[in-house]
C-alpha cells in the first residue's frame, strides 16, 4: 500500500504547495519502499534451504539452481521496490511519459532478454542474473529522474498524536489489505498449483493466467494518469469536479474492457 500512498500524498501536497510535509511523506514513503522488502528478502534467501524442496515439486538436483533463483529475485525485490517508489512520484507529479516509459523498460527489457537467453542455450541461473541486473539500472535511471524536481526526503517521528506518518500509514494499511484480497484471487492458485505440479505442467496454466492479466493493463493506464488529478481535487475541495471526473474514468475502465472480456467468452 506504501507505492499507492506515495502517489497520493505527493500529489495532495503538491497541489497545496505543502513541501514541509512533502518531505515528510517521501521520506516514510522511502523507508517503507526499502527496510521491510530488504529484511523480507534477507530472510528468504537464509531460509530458503529449509522450505524450497519441502514446499514445491522440484528435483534435488535442481535445488543449487532453484536457491540461485530465489537469491537473484530477492536482491531483484530491493531495486523493485525503489522502482515503486520512484514510479508514485513520476505519477504524483503527473511526468507519466517516465512513469510509463520505466514500467514498459521494467516489461519488456526482461521478457525480450530472457527469450533471446534460452533461444541461445543459457540457463536458469543467467536469467536471474539478468532479471536482478535491470532492476538495478532500472532504479538508478529512475530515482535520478524523479528526485531533482522534489525536497529531499525526510524521515521524523509525529510530534502529536496525529500527524503526517500516521496518516500515510493508515492510508497505506487501506491500501495493503485490498492489495492482499487482490493476491488471494489471482495468485494464490499459482502458489498451491506450484506445490502440488511439477513445474512443466504449472506452466501450461501460468501463460494463459498471465495473458488474461494483462488485459488490466488498459484500465491501469487510465486510474494511473487519473488518481493524481483526482487526489489533488479532494485537497482542494473541488467536489464538483472531483465527482464528475470520478464518474468519467468508471465509465471509460468499463468500455475499455468489456469488448474485450465479451469476445474472450464467445
Amino acid at each position: 500500500g506504501a507505492t499507492t500512498a506515495t502517489t497520493r500524498f505527493v500529489a495532495e501536497c503538491l497541489g497545496k504547495d505543502d513541501r514541509p510535509k512533502l518531505s515528510r511523506m517521501l521520506g516514510i514513503g522511502l523507508l517503507l519502499h526499502s527496510l521491510p522488502v530488504a529484511l523480507g528478502a534477507g530472510l528468504l534467501v537464509l531460509t530458503s534451504s529449509s522450505w524450497l524442496l519441502s514446499f514445491f515439486t522440484i528435483s534435488a538436483g535442481l535445488e543449487p539452481a532453484a536457491r540461485w533463483t530465489v537469491a537473484c529475485g530477492a536482491g531483484a525485490a530491493v531495486f523493485f521496490c525503489l522502482n515503486q517508489w520512484t514510479g508514485a512520484m513520476l505519477q504524483a507529479q503527473q511526468r507519466f511519459a517516465w512513469a510509463n516509459a520505466f514500467n514498459l523498460l521494467q516489461n519488456l527489457l526482461f521478457l525480450g532478454i530472457s527469450v533471446w537467453l534460452v533461444k541461445r542455450g543459457f540457463e536458469l541461473r543467467a536469467i536471474g542474473v539478468l532479471y536482478i541486473a535491470i532492476q538495478a539500472l532500472l532504479a538508478g535511471a529512475s530515482l535520478a529522474v524523479a528526485l531533482p524536481r522534489l525536497p529531499a526526503p525526510a524521515l521524523r517521528p509525529d510530534s502529536g498524536p496525529e500527524g503526517p506518518n500516521k496518516e500515510f500509514m493508515r492510508y497505506a494499511i487501506q491500501v495493503f489489505l485490498a492489495q492482499v484480497c487482490w493476491s488471494i484471487t489471482f495468485q494464490w492458485d499459482k502458489l498451491w498449483l506450484g506445490r502440488f505440479l511439477p513445474l512443466a505442467s504449472l506452466t501450461y496454466y501460468l501463460i494463459p493466467s498471465a495473458l488474461v492479466q494483462k488485459i488490466w493493463i488498459l484500465p491501469g493506464a487510465v486510474t494511473s494518469a487519473v488518481f493524481p488529478l483526482i487526489v489533488q481535487m479532494a485537497g482542494l475541495k473541488e467536489t464538483g469536479l472531483f465527482r464528475k471526473t470520478y464518474t468519467q474514468t468508471c465509465q471509460l475502465v468499463l468500455w475499455l474492457i468489456l469488448p474485450i472480456f465479451c469476445v474472450l467468452l464467445v
